[in-house]
């Protein structure tokens, strides 16, 4: 532990400096004309979006530079010949290897999806969709609605439990509106299923036809929620509601069941920050059949792990966001890392 710590605080030393780097600034513009330039002016003109990048500030740089620190963090420790394997730096190492062991992860292929992916195959009833979603919740699953624990918009001194729409695959308005562009990429989005659920033994004609089921679905739950707009409306995320007025809203799924199997049990009020997608969920259920559900559950795990199983998974998932969205290919493997987790709160 100690090492690790000692990394940090030198990382932490090197990089002291001050918070704002007025050289960024251009005086020559005055405030009270334009005060945005005034204070980024020089930086915008000075700098270039790196390749890898579709964006880029003061955020996005932080980001960079908090990533290169932890690199190293692991690098350091993975080199350390006393470094305790029981220890979480180990873990978070072992972990990092892991992912970047190319070798096995192309040697394995779908295998350690194939225990999931039979899973869901068993699924016969909305019961069983709830038994699903309190089994994958710990191990991040995303589909449907997603539970966490976070600061109160209204009071930061606590944690509230909060509840959150469920995963879709592209932005909500590309399912929804009929201009060019976003019918495009919904078709090339439903391409795109169709082609990462033959990587799981899916041939063409069933693949496709699971593309369309699991359309069908997101569909319906991106219209559910809430728009770009109405997202950046901090009320319309904060809606308080016991979990007796939350069966009310959503009785398709048993809350007390559900809070029981996640652990946390006897919670009395949880936010909504969609209260309108928490409403529409029932018809949501109604309006799709259990199969139609099952190809949405196996998209959203096929889609939220291909980029840590086989290279030739990873590459077609980002194929489809790189030329879709235009987003650069990665410089490096361990940009797919997910580096933050790995050293822990």
């Amino acid at each position: 532990m100690g090492s690790f710590l000692d990394s940090l605080r030198v990382i932490l030393h090197q990089k002291k400096t001050g918070g704002i780097d007025i050289s960024l600034m251009d005086t020559e513009v005055r405030p009270q004309d334009d005060f945005y330039n005034f204070v980024n002016g020089t930086w915008m003109k000075n700098t270039e979006i790196p390749d890898d990048k579709t964006r880029w500030g003061s955020f996005n740089e932080l980001r960079e530079n908090t990533d290169a620190d932890v690199l190293n963090i692991l690098k350091d420790a993975a080199n350390d010949p006393n470094l305790d394997t029981a220890s979480d730096e180990s873990k978070a190492v072992q972990l990092f290897q892991l992912i970047n062991d190319t070798i096995t992860r192309n040697e394995q292929g779908i295998k350690p999806l194939k225990p999931h992916l039979a899973r869901i195959a068993e699924i016969n009833s909305i019961a069983d969709i709830q038994t699903y979603l309190e089994e994958t919740l710990p191990k991040g699953g995303r589909a449907l609605f997603s539970f966490g624990v976070s600061a109160d918009a209204k009071d930061s001194n606590k944690n509230v439990p909060q509840l959150y729409p469920g995963s879709t695959g592209i932005e909500r308005d590309y399912y929804l509106k009929d201009d060019e562009d976003s019918k495009k990429i919904k078709a090339a989005y439903t391409e795109h299923v169709a082609r990462m659920f033959g990587f799981v033994g899916k041939y063409a004609e069933e693949a496709s036809a699971l593309a369309d089921q699991v359309i069908k679905v997101e569909t319906q739950l991106a219209a559910a929620r809430l728009d770009k707009v109405a997202r950046r409306d901090p009320a319309k995320r904060y809606n308080p509601k016991s979990t007796e007025e939350l069966g009310e809203i959503a009785t398709s799924i048993r809350w007390p069941k559900y809070f029981s199997a996640i652990g946390v049990a006897g919670i009395d009020t949880v936010v909504l920050t969609d209260l309108d997608y928490f409403s529409t969920l029932d018809e949501v259920m109604k309006n799709s059949s259990i199969e139609d559900i099952k190809a949405y559950l196996w998209w959203t795990l096929i889609d939220g792990t291909a980029s840590r199983l086989s290279t030739e998974m990873d590459r077609a998932n980002w194929d489809f966001y790189s030329k879709t969205f235009a987003v650069p290919l990665r410089k490096n493997l361990w940009n797919n890392v997910p580096l933050e987790p790995l050293i822990g709160p």
